[in-house]
Order: structure tokens, then sequence, then C-alpha cells
């Protein structure tokens, strides 16, 4: 059975319907074909202070730019649709780093996990800015 998609949590696994796991994911090309799933996964995230900036002023500028009172959640399930829907420019890219170690979390180390998480994010843009190959 295919895993639930996830985003990164700071080692908490999240809470789980055991119906959620049953449910294929969401169609999200603009809707078409989308069906109504119910979100029920639960997430607890750990950010950096400009990591939570950034999430607030992208909720804000959708906010702003739809005139809706929408949510944090609803930003993060929009997000990680569109990355879904380059997902495998992504993974090429990701690839492309190679074996790379993980800093750690401990205090005194935040310059390596900046570094490391710095990586990844580029991967991830190329992988949202590439040409798909035919």
């Amino acid at each position: 059975m295919p895993s639930t998609p996830s985003i990164a949590s700071a080692g908490s696994r999240g809470f789980v319907d055991a119906r959620a796991s049953e449910e294929s994911p969401t169609p999200h090309a603009r809707g078409v074909g989308a069906t109504a799933e119910i979100p029920r996964i639960k997430r607890e995230l750990v950010l950096t202070l400009t990591a939570d900036r950034t999430l607030d002023r992208l909720v804000d500028v959708f906010k702003s730019a739809t005139g809706t009172r929408l949510t944090t959640s609803h930003t993060v399930r929009a997000l990680l649709k569109a990355v879904a829907l380059n997902l495998d420019l992504i993974e090429r890219e990701a690839r492309a780093l190679g074996s790379l170690s993980l800093p750690s979390n401990a205090r005194g180390a935040e310059q390596g996990r900046e570094r490391f998480e710095a990586l990844l994010a580029d991967a991830m843009a190329r992988g949202m800015r590439a040409e798909p190959r035919r």
C-alpha cells in the first residue's frame, strides 16, 4: 500500500486516522477531477524564526490576494500539491545532490543545518523550475 505523502517533521509521525492511508492522493491539476479528501493527519514542525516568518508571509500573500481567511493548513496543503506536481523533477534534482551527511540538531550546529537545508531548497527550486523530459 502506498505511503501517505509527508512533510518533514521533528521526529513526529503525526496522528493518522486509519482510513487516511486507504485513500488515494487527491488530483490537483487546477481542481480538475479533484475529490473531497478530508484532512485528518496532524503534523508538528520545528521551524526557525526565518522559516516561520516565510510561512506567515506566504499565508498573508494568499489571504490578501484572494480576500479569504485561509489558514496555514490551507496554504501548506496547496504548497504540497504544487510540489506533488513536480515531484519527479524534484527527485531528479535530489539524486543529483549525491550522498550528504545529515547535520546535528544540537545547539551550535546551526550553520551546518542552514547549509544542508539550503542545498535541499536549491534542489527543490530547480525541480520546480525544470522542464519535464519528453
